[in-house]
C-alpha cells in the first residue's frame, strides 16, 4: 500500500467524519 493511497484513505475518512459532524450539528440546530 503506497503512502499516497494511505493519505487519500485518511483524507476520505476525515471528510466523512466532518460530514457526519456537520449533519449532527444541523440536526441539533433544527431541534433548537
Amino acid at each position: 500500500m503506497s503512502i499516497q493511497m494511505l493519505f487519500c484513505g485518511l483524507t476520505h475518512v476525515d471528510t466523512m467524519t466532518q460530514r457526519k459532524f456537520l449533519d449532527n450539528t444541523e440536526r441539533q440546530r433544527a431541534v433548537f
